[in-house]
């Protein structure tokens, strides 16, 4: 149970060309408990870093330039620092800020980790991980008409953080929610679905983001 609800890195990438910055901020950042950085000096490198690792923030200085094709498929926050001179006040803030975001995300994981514990989901398995993930990116971004098309909108990206293929991702998904209606009580299936048709991870995703917020 702990491996759900454990206090994770706080993964923040450092989007800077100047070294003499780069090495300030990284002593600042690793200096502090729970936090990790990354460097990045271009913007190739920084997507590179965010296909490869759950990263919580960016700290991005005024001489580096995000493209906007970029910013426009991530889903994390962008800090930028204007000054010329880093002052720890700046840096303070912003980690402040990505702080406030990480243990809000947090509370929202454990809101949608008891509704699959509510329908019935096995902890253990893989798939109700990447199902908890999937949840929370369609929670984060507030669209629900995602769930249209799982396998391009939202398991590509659970895939792409954990490294694994879209068909791994829903596969193992697939093989959690059929361990749900098979050993799930009917009667505790149908109050929570107000129906007795065969769930599908369709339907759990959309139940479950309905239930939290409509």
């Amino acid at each position: 149970m702990n491996y759900w609800i454990k206090m994770e890195d706080i993964n923040i990438i450092i989007a800077d060309k100047n070294m003499q910055n780069i090495i300030y901020l990284i002593n600042k950042i690793n200096s502090k408990e729970n936090y990790k950085s990354y460097v990045a000096t271009t913007n190739a490198e920084l997507l590179k870093i965010i296909s490869q690792n759950q990263i919580d923030g960016i700290l991005c200085n005024k001489n580096f330039e995000i493209k906007n094709s970029i910013i426009s498929i991530i889903n994390i926050p962008i800090f930028y620092i204007k000054k010329d001179n880093i002052e720890d006040i700046e840096i303070d803030t912003c980690l402040s800020q990505i702080n406030k975001k990480v243990l809000i995300e947090s509370d929202l994981k454990k809101k949608i980790m008891n509704q699959l514990l509510l329908i019935g989901y096995n902890l253990k398995l893989k798939g109700t991980m990447y199902l908890l993930e999937s949840i929370l990116y369609i929670c984060k971004r507030k669209q629900i008409e995602l769930v249209d098309n799982l396998e391009h909108n939202v398991y590509k990206y659970v895939a792409d953080i954990n490294g694994k293929t879209v068909t791994n991702i829903k596969t193992n998904i697939i093989k959690s929610t059929n361990y749900v209606y098979k050993y799930q009580k009917e009667k505790i299936l149908y109050e929570y679905f107000s129906s007795d048709i065969k769930i599908t991870p369709k339907l759990v995703i959309s139940t479950v983001v309905n239930k939290l917020f409509l």
